[in-house]
């Protein structure tokens, strides 16, 4: 260090002032004694003995003059908008003194010698200690710059791991306080390649900080992103932006992961199996959980956007983001949830335990029933609870256990609409059904349950399941009285809940193997309301689930008559688009050994069209893979169902309604 300021100030003095007398004090490190004889008389500067004198040490400490050019140079003042500055100008930031100091006291003093020994007892150097350590490394080569350099990077290092230790016990207010005051004094060094370290490493330490530094911070994409999340929520609550930013991305990345399930050729992960705990693991919704934190503001931030997005998608997974985000949310922080959404915590609670049990008990079915009962009116909560009943998990919930109800209904032999349970799924499925015009504000209050559901389309929907049972009797007045699915169009043009009640019917049918009830079904789907069965892929997915597993027990072959209704005439893939292609690649991979050979190669080359999407590619190399490796048909027998498709029935000869 003591080398450093002589080599320093006198390759500074002969390279910018040569007609300063006060530059001569330029011999090598041993002739210090010759110093104090040149500044005593200007005129003997011009002498040849000191001339002599000056020229032999020059040539010697020309590397030294190198060394200390980047210290001699002067860096302009650092701009707020400048990241990051290549000079560790630390005389023009903190006002310590440095190069400029003494470039311009070398340049004025009588007695450079003596200036330098003031400014050493000012600016604590300690020449005696440092001078063996100099001496070493000349011996091995090591420049002045190097070792300042090298010498700051220890210290500076060791600033950051004390910072990490007082970061630990930053609850107490000591040490909270110390780190606010370093934070203090070196924030004023940000754009220095020296001090910056040292201020991301605070930033990533603080919960709080002060705001003058609030703004410089927020529009600096650099020390925003190192800044810890306690820290940036303060910017979230002053900056919606900011925060939208942040959670947009994890709300689309959850959502597209909701959606690929879909085409999970894995049953167990498919879109309507895989359980809720697991499905809450999504890393995505952990991370927006970890972001919002205790913050009622940035909850609530979170549910608009949500709903936002659900208005101008009308994606049901949003929906799903909204339950599950409120669950685990709920887990984490269960005071801010009792104070702030408790009453749809109390709603989602009891329909997730219904739809993990796949079974509603009288008192989880009231409090349900009393929380819709509350939101007579326009209500934000009541956009709330039909995005959460809009999960397609929860529709597939309520539209078969309302099945189940109508089957109940015909084995008791009672009216549809004395049952109390098949009116309360026909009221939440409804529900779920028009999430969309209650969110984008079409409907302003619950719509009554139609009659026509309750009082012509179930009763109808009773007469053709009895109808159908006939068909195994032999007695002529039974086959007079029979009754088609014709029936049921008039209300499946015009009512999704109808619609949603076929659907899962059509599951029980599979079961039965009632191969010419179901292709008749199928047919009829373009008519549905909307066409609901053939363009929302959540039904889709549905109808592929629900024949993946039913069959996948079952050692029979496929009719070819069903089997071209399916893949030809529901998913038209003769025509289709890599949506269907998807689906009907997922049918096949668990399906394929039902098919005839010739069958199946037929099928794959309709997707070769499509080849160029990746995940269309993707699959379809699942799926070749999957029928190079074939085994006989025997062997497809599930002796123990993997998923809830397997283990319902809808079918019960003694089923009495729950109360």
């Amino acid at each position: 260090m003591p080398s450093k300021g002589r080599k320093g100030g006198r390759s500074r003095a002969k390279g910018k002032a040569k007609p300063s007398p006060k530059s001569s004090p330029k011999p090598s490190r041993k002739p210090i004694a010759k110093s104090p004889k040149s500044p005593k008389s200007p005129k003997a500067r011009s002498t040849g003995r000191k001339k002599a004198d000056k020229a032999a040490p020059t040539k010697k400490a020309s590397p030294a003059r190198s060394e200390h050019e980047p210290p001699a140079r002067t860096a302009s003042p650092p701009s707020p908008d400048t990241i990051k500055n290549t000079v560790n100008s630390l005389e023009e930031v903190f006002g310590r003194r440095g190069p400029k100091f003494l470039h311009k006291a070398l340049t004025t003093c009588q007695d450079p010698q003596e200036m330098l020994q003031q400014f050493r007892d000012e600016e604590g150097v300690l020449v005696p200690t440092l001078k063996p350590a100099v001496q070493l490394l000349d011996l091995l080569d090591v420049s002045r710059l190097h070792f300042h350099t090298r010498s700051a990077e220890q210290l500076r290092q060791e600033l950051i791991e004390r910072i990490s230790s007082v970061a630990k016990d930053a609850k107490k207010d000591t040490n909270k306080k110390r780190l606010d005051e370093l934070l203090d004094k070196c924030f004023a060094g940000l754009n220095l390649p020296l001090v910056r370290p040292v201020v991301l490493h605070l930033l990533r330490n603080l919960e709080t900080v002060d705001a003058k530094y609030k703004k410089e911070i927020m529009n600096n994409k650099e020390l925003y992103d190192v800044c810890a999340i306690p820290l940036r929520r303060q910017f979230w609550m002053e900056r919606k932006d900011l925060f939208e930013s942040e959670a947009l991305p994890l709300v689309e990345g959850y959502v597209s992961n909701r959606v690929q399930s879909m085409f999970e050729v894995n049953n167990n992960n498919s879109l309507y199996t895989i359980a809720g705990n697991i499905r809450r693991q999504d890393t995505n919704l952990v991370r927006l959980v970890e972001i919002v934190g205790d913050q009622t503001a940035l909850y609530k931030s979170v549910n608009d956007l949500i709903r936002k997005r659900y208005s101008e998608s009308l994606s049901p997974h949003y929906g799903t983001l909204r339950l599950d985000f409120l669950i685990i949310m709920h887990d984490r922080q269960p005071q801010m949830i009792a104070s702030a959404d408790s009453l749809a915590y109390k709603f989602a609670f009891c329909i997730d335990a219904g739809v993990r049990a796949r079974h509603l008990d009288v008192k989880r079915s009231k409090d349900i029933v009393g929380v819709v009962d509350t939101l007579k009116k326009k209500n934000p909560l009541l956009c709330d609870l039909a995005m959460m009943l809009s999960d397609p998990q929860i529709v597939y919930f309520n539209a078969t256990s309302a099945v189940r109800m109508v089957q109940a209904v015909v084995n008791q032999e009672v009216l549809p609409r004395d049952n109390n349970m098949l009116l309360f799924f026909l009221r939440l499925l409804g529900i779920g059904i028009l999430a969309g015009d209650f969110v984008t504000d079409k409907v302003n209050k619950e719509p009554k349950l139609p009659i026509d559901i309750a009082c012509e389309f179930v009763p109808r929907l009773c007469s053709v399941m009895v109808s159908l049972a006939a068909k195994k009797l032999n007695s002529e007045k039974v086959k007079l009285a029979k009754v088609g699915v014709d029936v049921l169009v008039p209300m499946l043009e015009k009512d999704p809940v109808s619609v949603w009640l076929i659907i899962q019917w059509i599951a029980y049918l599979l079961r039965q193997n009632d191969w010419d009830t179901v292709i008749g079904l199928i047919r009829l789907f373009p008519r549905f309301v909307g066409q609901m069965a053939t363009k929302e892929d959540h039904i889709m997915h549905n109808m592929v689930s629900v024949m993946s597993v039913t069959y996948a027990s079952q050692e029979q072959r496929w009719p070819t008559s069903f089997a071209d209704c399916v893949f030809y005439e529901y998913f038209q893939l003769r025509t289709a688009g890599p949506r269907e292609v998807k689906h009907a690649l997922r049918l096949l991979y668990s399906v394929y050994a039902k098919l005839e050979p010739q069958y199946r190669d037929e099928l794959l080359s309709y997707a070769d069209a499509h080849m160029d999407a990746d995940d269309v590619k993707s699959l379809y190399t699942v799926v070749k893979a999957r029928i190079a490796t074939s085994v006989p048909v025997s062997s497809f027998r599930a002796e123990h169902p993997s998923t809830p498709y397997a283990s319902l029935e809808f079918a019960f000869p003694a089923m009495t309604p729950r109360q």
